[in-house]
């Protein structure tokens, strides 16, 4: 109420002035909060002698609880009349109005008559009188109407006041929800405080899979529920871990389904639930109820929900600030072996680099790598940490899974990814074959604690990775002992396809565009080869391929390229080379989704060289065939699957058969995985080798060459 008075005050001065009556506001137990004087010395006289009685007998008032909601009048000493109206907030009389003091000037005589004993002749008692307001039967219909308005006016206040303040409660209790990272006491106190309709509130937290624990419990008597369990499905509680969607029971003080709380002691008549969250996985059970009220307020309901949507988007910002930091540790580790395969000068270096990594990314108990050495059977083991001493029994275990699995050459069949399986001695293990052009390599074995699904995805996903970056590193470094750059090269360009898929597409794209128009421009066939490597690795930074091809050429050229791209058309275009300027021309073609005329707003490449190459582009639009008006010829083309067209001419695997059929019918990667039950990376997989087989660079000219596949087919 203290936060009321100077609202309430002024509203009381004002009706205390407009009626000539004293206003005063007391609590329920009779208490004086606010008092407001009028023009009524009757009043101030009473008050002043006896107001000890006055009080008495306005607590005897509320005592005896014989008034209704509506205001009306009293003799609160004979003759004398106070009106009394009850402030109602929330449908309860919260507070009470007392206006006075009002007479009926016919029965002066009467009244003073009454006064004199108590209070004595000394007092003019007709002159008071008559200055009091007189109540006869239309002043008295008129004065509690206003003391009726009067009431209503300040319960307005008082709830206004009140939402107010709860609503700035709640505000900082949300706040706090937003910034506290582990869910705790203070905050449940926050929610309490803002929300006294609620009498009880509490945490649970997931403890297995099916189990959970309260962490936290306040209000009367609700710490005894602290670290007792249940289970998903189990009681209330349990009912709403299963439909994942807040929930409200109310009147259940004989619910047999709350014995959780019964059990305790509790005896909650209405219970709220919110499930909180987080990727999908209830992670956290919020709760709370009350135990005087059968119902519970709208307000405390959407208050609750909004405290959990807050702790829902808190732990998921949470999650992925620990999965966005795990994540670039991952990048930021691949990058970094890559710079040291490509540095790396011999095998055993590439050996140690892997095993070394691994355990540190995973920082489990073991790291080991089986390569296959060239020119015998023989299997060379390098590893780190503990094995329990089975190091060799456990290298043949691998041996013999994994090296007896034959990969014929050209075959299209998809290569292993990294398993999960576990040792002789029960611990997890990721094993990761290295693969390259269908040779097997060696195998990556990573010991490791994570046990969720979740965990082991996220480590079977980056050590794919790992494995292919891996296994094309072995090979190189196998095959080109002579040619350190060309095996960087060849690693920088196969971890795009990791790194960045979309990006990967767009490098395919630049590749064929350079080896089609140097070969029209009969160019070199060293000059060739530059622009086509410049071409692989135009999605890097010219700083990150500086230092990693030091005495290359290539970052030169596309140090030029980049110079050509970017400056005005006041450049020089005589300083740069043929090689940087095809490399610009087609990277602003690729970078601009394949538009002819932002590769002719290249004004500083040299103007023949312009034209040839945007000439070179509209040839390549044009589409040229012949085909048959004759209805047996048509009839014959329809008939004849387009798959089966294109695998007349291109040997398709049969999964890749399903994939092109599927990608024909427009379905993305995600749906084909669905629709095969197979993994979106491995749908990646076959969609990369039909584009490679049929020459294209994107689904529209894969769909394209499959079509005009079909038509050569029927044509012949």
């Amino acid at each position: 109420m203290k936060q009321l008075s100077g609202i309430v005050q002024e509203v009381l001065n004002t009706y205390a002035s407009f009626l000539d009556i004293n206003i005063a506001v007391t609590d329920r137990d009779g208490t004086w909060l606010l008092y407001e004087k009028g023009n009524n010395p009757l009043c101030d006289l009473l008050l002043t002698r006896t107001q000890v009685e006055i009080e008495s007998r306005i607590k005897d008032i509320i005592d005896s609880g014989w008034y209704g909601s509506r205001p009306f009048l009293y003799d609160i000493l004979p003759g004398v009349k106070v009106g009394i109206a009850p402030i109602i907030i929330r449908g309860k009389p919260e507070y009470y109005l007392w206006a006075g003091m009002m007479v009926e000037k016919e029965a002066s005589s009467l009244i003073k008559d009454s006064l004199v004993p108590s209070y004595g002749k000394d007092t003019n008692w007709d002159l008071l009188l008559e200055q009091t307001v007189d109540i006869n039967m239309a002043q008295e219909r008129e004065i509690t109407n206003k003391l009726d308005n009067l009431s209503k006016l300040i319960a307005l206040s008082i709830e206004e006041d009140q939402v107010h303040h709860a609503r700035k409660k709640q505000i900082n209790v949300f706040k706090k929800a937003a910034k506290i990272d582990l869910v705790n006491k203070q905050l449940l106190h926050g929610f309490m405080e803002s929300m006294p309709e609620c009498d009880f509130i509490g945490m649970a937290s997931r403890k297995t899979e099916d189990e959970y624990e309260v962490v936290h419990a306040i209000g009367e008597g609700a710490n005894v529920l602290e670290h007792s369990s249940f289970q998903t499905g189990e009681g209330l509680l349990g009912r709403a871990l299963l439909t994942g969607t807040p929930i409200k029971w109310e009147g259940i003080e004989k619910d047999p389904r709350a014995y959780f709380f019964h059990k305790h002691g509790i005896y909650p008549k209405s219970l709220f639930c919110f499930p909180v969250k987080t990727n999908d996985r209830i992670t956290i059970l919020l709760f709370g109820g009350t135990l005087s009220h059968e119902t519970i307020p709208e307000e405390v309901f959407k208050a609750g929900e909004a405290l959990s949507s807050i702790l829902e988007t808190n732990r998921l910002a949470q999650f992925l600030r620990k999965e966005n930091t795990q994540q670039m540790y991952r990048l930021t580790s691949l990058v970094e072996i890559c710079k040291y395969m490509v540095a790396a000068p011999n095998l055993k270096r590439l050996l140690y680099i892997l095993v070394d990594i691994s355990l540190n990314v995973v920082k489990g108990p073991f790291s080991c790598v089986l390569f296959k050495q060239a020119g015998n059977e023989k299997i060379q083991l390098v590893s780190r940490g503990s094995m329990k001493g089975k190091n060799e029994e456990y290298a043949k275990d691998v041996v013999q899974r994994h090296f007896s699995v034959n990969v014929k050459p050209g075959s299209t069949d998809v290569l292993p990814e990294p398993c999960i399986t576990k040792t002789d001695w029960g611990a997890p293990v990721l094993e990761c074959p290295l693969y390259c052009r269908e040779e097997m390599l060696g195998v990556l074995c990573v010991g490791t604690t994570h046990s969720t699904e979740h965990q082991l995805n996220e480590l079977k996903a980056f050590f794919h990775t790992l494995a292919i970056i891996g296994g094309v590193s072995l090979k190189l470094t196998k095959e080109a002992r002579g040619a350190p750059e060309q095996v960087q090269i060849e690693t920088l360009y196969h971890a795009i396809r990791e790194f960045d898929p979309a990006g990967f597409s767009e490098v395919q794209s630049a590749v064929k565009l350079a080896k089609e128009f140097s070969f029209k421009m009969e160019f070199p066939q060293k000059e060739t080869n530059t622009i086509i490597d410049a071409c692989r690795l135009f999605v890097y930074t010219t700083a990150f391929i500086k230092t990693t091809l030091k005495n290359s050429r290539i970052p030169f050229i596309m140090e030029q390229g980049q110079a050509l791209m970017e400056h005005t058309q006041e450049s020089k275009t005589m300083d740069s080379s043929r090689e940087a300027q095809v490399f610009a021309l087609i990277v602003t073609y690729i970078n601009n989704k394949e538009d002819i005329e932002a590769v002719k707003s290249l004004h500083q490449v040299d103007e023949e060289m312009l034209q040839r190459f945007a000439a070179f582009l509209e040839e390549k639009d044009i589409i040229e065939y012949e085909f048959s008006f004759s209805e047996e010829t048509e009839s014959e083309q329809a008939a004849v699957p387009a798959v089966e067209a294109v695998n007349k001419k291109i040997k398709l695997s049969p999964r890749e058969e399903e994939v092109l059929e599927l990608i024909l019918q427009g379905l993305n990667n995600r749906d084909i995985a669905r629709e095969l039950y197979i993994s979106d990376h491995t749908v990646k997989n076959h969609v990369t080798k039909i584009y490679q087989k049929l020459g294209v660079s994107d689904r529209a000219n894969a769909i394209s060459k499959v079509y005009q596949l079909k038509y050569e087919k029927v044509r012949s």
